[in-house]
């Protein structure tokens, strides 16, 4: 009766109920993550160099121009070899990992896999641990690969690419049972051919200028639900209806 629980996502909240009907449901409530610095949403540095949303001439863009992005640790579950498996499609496009290894994980590459990955796909780039990598990025067409069958609670990554109107191409289970295919693209399985198709559907999106609206449904929903300043002010009520019990 001393227990409150907070949940970053529905499903996660929906499974423990499941398993422990018996808890009241007064004491579980959702807060969805942990929130995004307004830096992100304030970024006129990358929104200049952005050409998902600058570009008038969409017709010419050749796959070449494309950057396919992977985040997060190096572990097999979160997608990496599937990432790369999906880079052998688009050979004349270029592929940038952040991200270290998990010596505390059996699932995770290793220092030796890295050198070996590197030397077989040659457009890929291992760029280690890095602060903001996707405010950092100084590329043109960026889009987010997040093939993941790991357990998220609520992706971080997620809400900085849409904060930052990159399009995002991620696994079901990234969804969180929170984003949609309103403001990203997501697969239903995991095989490398599912994502080549979407990434030629977000090509074709982006061609008939559709794209621009998915963009900007998913930097709204990040500004209107998933803030710092929305998220703290969440849990601080929370604190605050807990202290006058």
């Amino acid at each position: 009766f001393k227990t409150f629980l907070i949940f970053q996502n529905p499903l996660d909240e929906t499974i423990f109920n499941q398993i422990v009907p018996n808890f009241d449901k007064k004491n579980i409530t959702l807060i969805k993550g942990s929130g995004l610095p307004m830096r992100y949403l304030k970024n006129k540095k990358f929104s200049k160099i952005n050409k998902w949303i600058n570009n008038d001439n969409n017709n010419k863009l050749s796959e070449t121009a494309i950057t396919f992005i992977y985040c997060g640790r190096l572990i097999k579950s979160k997608g990496i070899n599937t990432f790369l498996d999906i880079l052998e499609y688009f050979p004349s496009s270029n592929g940038i990992i952040f991200g270290d290894i998990d010596p505390s994980s059996n699932d995770s590459l290793t220092n030796n896999d890295i050198i070996n990955l590197a030397s077989k796909h040659k457009n890929v780039s291992f760029k280690g641990n890095e602060k903001d990598p996707l405010l950092n990025i100084e590329v043109k067409y960026p889009v987010l690969i997040i093939p993941t069958q790991y357990g998220e609670g609520l992706s971080r990554t997620i809400l900085e690419a849409l904060s930052l109107k990159i399009p995002i191409i991620c696994s079901e289970i990234a969804l969180s049972g929170i984003f949609s295919s309103k403001e990203l693209f997501f697969s239903n399985s995991n095989l490398p051919e599912e994502y080549y198709y979407l990434i030629n559907k977000l090509l074709k999106q982006y061609k008939n200028n559709t794209l621009q609206k998915k963009l900007e449904i998913g930097f709204k929903n990040v500004l209107n639900n998933f803030t710092e300043k929305k998220i703290v002010n969440s849990t601080l009520n929370l604190y605050d209806i807990l202290l006058k019990k």
